[in-house]
């Protein structure tokens, strides 16, 4: 049989796309997060390599969640038992050599911080990269597609704040320009 040659980014984007069809609250939310969790990778001046990895595993970083329910509950809400599809997502690439670092990355997206005791997980380091995603999903929840996002900064900011420290990694909420900003 020939060797099929396949576009790694178009196989994921296509991936990603399924997503979408579940629910138009869905709608492009992997992209979304993949946009901003790449830009804050540009903006924290992290490499290349990583803003690949970043960029990757965002377009896909919500894949293990298997219904329809569970990830509108992610969207919607952070439920208690966030991280079982980022652990079931992970399992599902951590064979496949292309995309080992993004199943890595994929696996802790929603580990709270914990004031610090998120920067481990049962003795595996956690990647900033896992943070920065779980600080782009986040952000994009948050936004209301019904309304002008200009208009929803303010409180997208404010809640962002809030959310520091508990839930998201304070220095990269304050390095990606979050406490600094002001509408």
């Amino acid at each position: 049989m020939d060797k099929m040659r396949i576009n790694l980014y178009d196989l994921l984007a296509c991936i990603s796309n399924t997503q979408d069809l579940v629910s138009k609250r869905l709608s492009n939310h992997n992209q979304q997060v993949a946009y901003l969790a790449f830009r804050l990778s540009e903006h924290i001046k992290l490499t290349t390599a990583q803003q690949y990895d970043i960029f990757v595993a965002a377009l896909i970083h919500d894949i293990g969640a298997l219904s329809a329910k569970e990830m509108l509950e992610l969207i919607e809400a952070e439920p208690a038992n966030a991280n079982g599809h980022a652990f079931r997502g992970a399992k599902l690439f951590e064979d496949f050599k292309p995309l080992q670092n993004a199943a890595y990355i994929i696996k802790f997206h929603h580990l709270p911080w914990d004031g610090g005791k998120g920067s481990t997980y049962m003795g595996q380091e956690v990647p900033l990269a896992s943070h920065l995603i779980h600080l782009a999903d986040e952000t994009c929840a948050l936004i209301n597609p019904n309304r002008n996002i200009i208009t929803q900064i303010p409180e997208i900011l404010s809640k962002i704040r809030q959310l520091s420290d508990s839930i998201l990694m304070p220095d990269l909420v304050d390095n990606a320009g979050f406490s600094r900003c002001t509408v």
